[in-house]
């Protein structure tokens, strides 16, 4: 590693660092917020947020400046990001900031010069819980270069840099909004503890009150082992501190006795009961309505405060929902917050492959009516998500986008791979490879396909005006070992065009198209794609691509990264498990990249194809994705199928200009503005600015 590598690595992992950025942001705060309000403006036309509201300043609007944004949410609103648009003379911009997860929230950036209004979305309908701001200050250039110097991506920082001496302010300014955005999960519990507040806010006390008489909450405490004194303590406690009072808790034994260092606690509340084992379902549906919300705790575990409000407060406005997850995280021994548990919403793949829902599930009493008086182990040690999904009929399974459960941080424990059956590929498949010259390189990659695939497939090459006598030569040998078709389509690329027609063509039920910069690394490249995708369930499916270097390239796409969609995990080692283990199992997501995709002909002709008109060459693949998802078809990653790709190495990296990009990018925002704000499968909380796991 090289030096500049290593002292670059040395400020990422420095706490020095993360101080700096705690005392300029303190100091910051300090400073006179600028006057302003807010009132209420007509909705947009056609758009998803329940409420906007206009920012009028007194001293009008302070254009042309970084500013220090701070606001406050109700935590019984829904969590998704907030939108912040500026009306400027050249259009609309429009910025996503993060999730108040904890209630508080800050963002800092660029109040474009020629601003004439700003808006603030949400996506709150009761006005009660709507977004509330709480400062905005003006950012000092001494505090925001400091800010720059102690940010999380240093080289990043140093890229927007060289934008800002080349004149490219725009996008300058764009690299050191992102760079001064994300936080590393390393630093976790000082940015919990800034953000959580110290007691309910006005209006969450008032919700609180109208929340008596919902369902109870009952706490499951397996004592069958014996209870460390200690360790019940700090769990009984986290219980007292609730805010919603209607709680209960069971501490389940096998006789009935239990350590004198415990007895004590259930003489001084009517809320602690002692059930034999046996006994527990029996007590269950005696002491508690059917309505009754039921979940499992071990002993050392807390639960947020808010935690028996939200929880009652969610299943009484949803009579249908039998069961609900919520985010997790632990505390070490030293006491700090630490390995956040932030979920995608229901992903039924991604459960079974990985039970990512961990131990914060909450069920309704009346969803465990079918067990008999032996059947405590389906209660305990834990709710069993995966067998509540497989038996109960349509099962609604909600998630709580709120940290519900802190558990004793334990080991980490490297992720154990379930071995997967050698998957068999049935019904005829057509490979399509768009192609331009690049001999050697197709050569490369239809080599590989074959070399690795387990049957026989059909091979389309659609012929984008090569002019290399090479390529001729190439084609001519491939088709005297392959089922080879070659169609010429000349003209300015559109790779959806070229796709569309060769998929027009194509006589397999499954279509698999593949960039020519890539090469099959393993057998399960083919048969797994072909596998999800004849699924009825399923949609696109899309591979692990990695780059010559060993790092991902692709390990799925999230919607609003960028400000439109991008690459998760991009540029992680090729052995990382990725956040939540995804990069090791099957699972659901919004979108992956075209670069390897299967889909049956079928699903992919009832949605017309890739839109070839609105996104010719960028975003067509994501557009895909969505359409397909609308008609109920899961887009899936293949953590199994493996492809080396040379990204871009075809048409480089800047074929066209921004003009053309920002046409594809307009056009997806108009279409997708309401996925691009809430990505059901990344949690709004993790930063959208970075490609590595970071908070908001």
């Amino acid at each position: 590693m090289r030096l500049s590598e290593k002292l670059v690595s040395a400020w990422r992992e420095s706490t020095l660092r993360e101080r700096t950025r705690g005392f300029l942001l303190g100091r910051q705060n300090d400073r006179p917020s600028l006057p302003f309000h807010l009132e209420d403006v007509e909705i947009p036309a056609g758009d998803p947020y329940a409420s906007w509201r206009r920012l009028v300043f007194k001293n009008g609007l302070p254009t042309g400046r970084w500013i220090y944004l701070r606001y406050e949410v109700s935590l019984f609103a829904p969590l998704k990001r907030p939108v912040v648009q500026f009306q400027t003379r050249r259009g609309v911009a429009e910025k996503m900031l993060p999730a108040a997860l904890f209630g508080q929230q800050a963002w800092i950036g660029y109040l474009p010069a020629d601003t004439t209004g700003i808006l603030v979305g949400d996506d709150t309908a009761d006005p009660a819980c709507r977004l509330r701001l709480t400062s905005m200050t003006i950012i000092s250039w001494p505090i925001l270069m400091a800010l720059a110097l102690s940010c999380n991506d240093i080289m990043r920082m140093l890229y927007s840099i060289g934008l800002w001496l080349s004149r490219l302010l725009d996008r300058a300014r764009d690299e050191l909004e992102a760079c001064l955005a994300p936080t590393p999960l390393k630093f976790y519990d000082r940015w919990r503890r800034q953000l959580s507040p110290a007691a309910p806010c006005a209006v969450d006390v008032s919700r609180i009150h109208r929340l008596e008489g919902g369902p109870r909450v009952a706490f499951l405490l397996d004592a069958r082992g014996g209870i460390p004194a200690g360790a019940y303590a700090t769990t009984l406690a986290s219980l007292r501190q609730q805010w919603k009072s209607d709680w209960s808790l069971v501490l389940i034994t096998v006789d009935g006795v239990l350590p004198d260092a415990v007895r004590d606690s259930l003489e001084d509340t009517d809320r602690l009961s002692l059930v034999r084992g046996t006994d527990l379902i029996r007590h269950l549906r005696s002491a508690l309505s059917p309505e009754a919300v039921c979940t499992v705790l071990e002993c050392g575990d807390t639960v947020p405060p808010y935690t028996t409000a939200i929880v009652s407060d969610h299943f009484r406005a949803h009579a249908d929902c039998l069961l609900a997850y919520g985010d997790e995280d632990a505390v070490d021994s030293a006491g700090r917050y630490c390995e956040p548990k932030l979920k995608p919403d229901w992903s039924p793949l991604f459960e079974g492959a990985s039970s990512y829902a961990g131990d914060a599930v909450y069920a309704r009493l009346s969803r465990l009516d079918h067990l008999d008086q032996k059947s405590i182990s389906a209660l305990v040690p834990a709710i069993d998500v995966r067998e509540f999904a497989r038996t109960a009929e349509a099962p609604r399974i909600d998630h709580l986008r709120r940290v519900l459960l802190t558990k004793r941080a334990a080991p980490r424990r490297r992720p154990h791979a379930c071995p997967r059956p050698r998957r068999q590929v049935e019904g005829s498949v057509t490979v399509i490879i768009p192609n331009k010259d690049q001999a050697e390189m197709l050569s490369d990659c239809v080599s590989s396909i074959q070399r690795l695939s387990s049957t026989p497939f059909e091979l389309i090459i659609v012929d984008n005006g090569s002019t290399d006598p090479a390529i001729g030569r190439l084609y001519e040998k491939l088709g005297s070992k392959l089922a080879l078709k070659v169609i010429s389509a000349p003209g300015p690329f559109n790779f959806a065009r070229l796709c569309n027609q060769a998929a027009a063509q194509a006589t397999g039920e499954i279509l698999v198209f593949l960039n020519n910069d890539t090469a099959a690394l393993n057998h399960e490249w083919h048969a797994s794609l072909v596998y999800w995708a004849r699924r009825p369930d399923v949609g696109i499916v899309g591979a692990k691509l990695l780059y010559p270097s060993g790092a991902v390239q692709h390990g799925g796409i999230v919607l609003g990264m960028g400000g439109y969609a991008g690459h998760f995990e991009w540029e992680m080692p090729s052995e990382h498990s990725g956040y939540l283990d995804r990069l090791n199992v099957d699972h659901e997501l919004s979108a992956v990249t075209g670069a390897c995709i299967a889909v049956e002909k079928r699903k992919f002709e009832s949605v017309g194809g890739f839109d070839a008109e609105s996104f010719p060459v960028d975003l067509n693949d994501v557009d895909l994705c969505l359409r397909l998802s609308e008609k109920g078809w899961a887009t899936l990653f293949s953590a199994d199928s493996v492809l080396l790709h040379r990204h871009s190495a075809t048409r480089g990296r800047l074929l066209y200009g921004p003009e053309r990009y920002a046409f594809e990018k307009g056009n997806f925002h108009s279409r997708w503005k309401a996925r691009i704000r809430d990505d059901a499968y990344f949690h709004p909380a993790l930063s959208l600015q970075s490609t590595l796991t970071m908070l908001g």
